[in-house]
């Protein structure tokens, strides 16, 4: 029981940025944010050349690595969104083109990084030496759920709700709704960058396939999160919650012996039976999630 506990939470606290980023923009904003499946991959990578170059020492040069996955992610985030806004191109497509455009990045700079022989995360810090990982993980989770919970309190956060429930209201209150879209989607992205740092820290590689299934893994948790959290408003707890059970569900699988081959399949499946109930509950098609 332990061991699940323990296995539970080291894949929430890995996650949980990446979710609480696709938050913002699948239900927050309402859009098909595939990128942030670019943005994890590119922040998992870029982190770990940063490891492997940096001629800093200790937990200086984990400090650049997870400063530069936030800025990878970014990076993604600005050229989705630019896409987007400034030449009118459907979202969806400016995730794909996104896609396309890091991918040949990822080829020229390399695919695959190993951090095996580089002294990762807490191995600098003496408290963490037995449980190294895990101890600092919930320590990044609970600093990174604190500030996701402020800024679900913050007018931006209002001002991308409004987006995703009806553009129109942001002229009517004279916000600029390039500038919502393009900065939710860089935090968001930013977000999903960062946890792909803590998934590459953790398991001592990155690697350009890190990111396949990864939105379906946002978009079972938020799914998750609405059944558990049956509010009205959107609210940080969502994210929380359903990460929460999606990772405990994970592991149970796993446990009862579940082909991995198979996995992205059972979570269409929940996905799929998610929609339906919560359709057949409201009595219409919903939309929350923007695809």
């Amino acid at each position: 029981m332990i061991l699940f506990l323990s296995l539970c939470a080291e894949q929430l606290f890995m996650h949980f940025p990446l979710i609480a980023g696709s938050a913002l923009s699948l239900s927050l904003l309402k859009l098909p944010d595939l990128s942030l499946e670019t943005a994890f991959v590119c922040g998992a990578l870029i982190s770990s050349k940063i490891m492997l170059l940096s001629t800093s020492v200790g937990t200086i040069s984990v400090g650049l690595a997870g400063v530069s996955s936030l800025l990878a992610g970014s990076a993604v985030g600005l050229c989705s969104s630019l896409l987007t806004t400034q030449l009118a191109i459907a979202h969806l497509l400016s995730a794909i083109l996104t896609f396309g455009i890091f991918q040949a990045g990822y080829h020229l700079s390399g695919t695959y990084v190993s951090l095996a022989h580089v002294s990762r995360f807490a191995q600098f810090i003496p408290l963490f030496q037995a449980h190294a990982d895990l101890a600092l993980l919930m320590i990044i989770f609970s600093a990174c759920s604190a500030l996701v919970f402020f800024f679900y309190q913050t007018e931006l956060a209002y001002a991308m709700a409004f987006y995703g429930m009806n553009p129109r209201m942001l002229k009517f209150y004279r916000i600029n709704q390039n500038f919502v879209i393009i900065t939710g989607l860089i935090i968001a992205n930013a977000l999903a960058g960062f946890s792909g740092f803590l998934v590459a820290q953790t398991t001592g590689f990155a690697d350009s396939a890190m990111g396949y299934g990864k939105i379906l893994i946002c978009i079972t948790s938020i799914l998750l999160g609405k059944l558990i959290y049956q509010k009205n408003h959107f609210s940080f707890f969502v994210p929380l919650a359903g990460s929460a059970a999606y990772f405990a569900l994970q592991q149970f699988l796993i446990q009862i012996g579940i082909n991995l081959n198979y996995f992205s399949a059972v979570q269409a499946t929940i996905i799929i039976i998610l929609l339906a109930f919560r359709s057949s509950r409201l009595k219409q098609n919903t939309d929350f999630l923007g695809v």
